[in-house]
């Protein structure tokens, strides 16, 4: 169901949606793909005004300023949880997921908080926590990422190679330089190979989890 540009005029609806400012980039994709409800939608429409009533009347609620905070922070990472589902995701990638899954988590208390006193029947958000603990397995709610060498031997082994010949080449000169460079390429190789590796066993860790992650996202 589509309006006329004078239905839309004669309803304000221009001025309504200027006032509509969502937080974050999905909010705001929700926005340009609004569509008004059929009249065969009339029972929708009502349980939405009825959600809708209820978030106006928390008012000035606590956990708002920080749910709303928490939005802003989001950022649409919906790609790569797809690309979850057909390939191994880069360290870039598991960064941006448990930098996600940590927001998630903070966004999903101040929810619940406010859900306690708004009690919508058709609202939910819940966070991710066996997602998150896979790249956070210390709890330690750092957002940055790295791949560690307690999660890998292999990848462990081949840093301590590498720092031990580098050690050797900052002392070393002519010929023997040389060939010391020629191992460190081998053993960054093998470095890489490693990373690669943990990467993949980590995707595979997290593959389960992606549809509830999506339904987060969509949340």
């Amino acid at each position: 169901m589509e309006l006329t540009l004078q239905q839309q005029q004669d309803i304000g609806l221009d001025f309504v949606l200027d006032r509509l400012l969502p937080l974050s980039p999905l909010g705001r994709e929700k926005k340009r793909a609004l569509s008004p409800y059929a009249p065969s939608e009339r029972d929708a429409l009502q349980r939405e005004l009825i959600d809708l009533g209820k978030a106006v009347a928390l008012g000035d609620h606590p956990a708002l300023r920080s749910f709303r905070q928490g939005l802003m922070q989001v950022r649409d990472i919906r790609a790569t949880v797809a690309r979850l589902k057909e390939r191994d995701l880069d360290q870039v990638e598991l960064f941006e997921l448990k930098r996600y899954l940590l927001l998630l988590r903070g966004l999903a208390a101040d929810f619940a908080a406010l859900q306690a006193s708004a009690r919508w029947e058709d609202l939910a958000l819940q966070e991710v926590p066996e997602a998150l603990a896979i790249l956070d397995p210390e709890h330690s709610g750092n957002p940055s990422f790295s791949l560690r060498d307690q999660w890998s031997s292999e990848l462990a082994a081949a840093r301590r190679e590498k720092r031990e010949i580098e050690k050797q080449i900052s002392l070393a000169a002519g010929g023997e330089r040389e060939a010391l460079l020629v191992r460190r390429t081998a053993i960054v190789l093998k470095e890489g190979a490693a990373e690669q590796q943990l990467c993949g066993d980590l995707s595979n860790s997290l593959r389960p989890y992606g549809p509830a992650i999506s339904d987060s996202l969509e949340a």
